[in-house]
């Protein structure tokens, strides 16, 4: 018998329950985009307190930013008001280009020598100059690429987080030295660009 009046009893406690949450309101329609969820429709979530749209704020739009560091590199960056970022990726891309550039030039000129020579000597000798070059032309080009795609998206990421507010900072270049308890120094270099 006390075990029906407690199972009674348990399943009023959860009926009544179930019937004294609030009802979920439906969504007003409007002709325009919410920005902002209503947050009675959201259970166990704070109102929104802040409400800028940070895209509406970007210098570029991101895949415009990846495209033009795609074509040239260090051009993203300049759009999104880095330019010592972009010059340095510029800067650093072509001398990688023209490192190749000199690289191809000397193993084409190994090449005509490798060509043109007589004994096996001297075949061995500016094939393995042409060889050398060749790898090193290989390798600059493939250093030029990286930095391309390295560029690509640190333009693409600062596209997106050109939107948000930026912290004031009074130094650009601060030096931090701590000493620690077994007599080692640490040092750190901060230079914000």
């Amino acid at each position: 018998m006390n075990r029906i009046l407690l199972t009674v009893l348990l399943c009023s406690l959860s009926i009544s329950t179930y019937a004294d949450e609030p009802t979920v309101k439906e969504p007003q329609k409007s002709s325009d985009t919410l920005i902002f969820a209503d947050t009675t429709l959201l259970t166990g979530t704070a109102k929104v307190t802040d409400t800028v749209n940070f895209e509406r704020h970007l210098n570029q739009q991101p895949t415009k930013a990846l495209f033009k560091s795609m074509f040239v590199p260090g051009w993203g960056q300049v759009g999104n008001k880095r330019y010592i970022k972009g010059l340095c990726f510029f800067v650093f891309d072509l001398w990688m280009i023209s490192k190749a550039l000199d690289h191809k030039k000397k193993a084409r000129d190994f090449w005509d020598q490798y060509e043109s020579s007589e004994t096996i000597t001297d075949k061995n000798y500016y094939y393995n100059l042409y060889s050398g070059e060749k790898d090193e032309r290989n390798k600059f080009t493939w250093y030029a690429v990286i930095t391309s795609f390295i560029a690509m998206f640190d333009a693409y990421v600062d596209a997106h987080l050109s939107g948000f507010p930026v912290k004031q900072e009074d130094s650009k270049f601060s030096i931090d030295i701590d000493n620690t308890e077994d007599y080692d120094t640490k040092i750190s270099l901060n230079i914000s660009f």
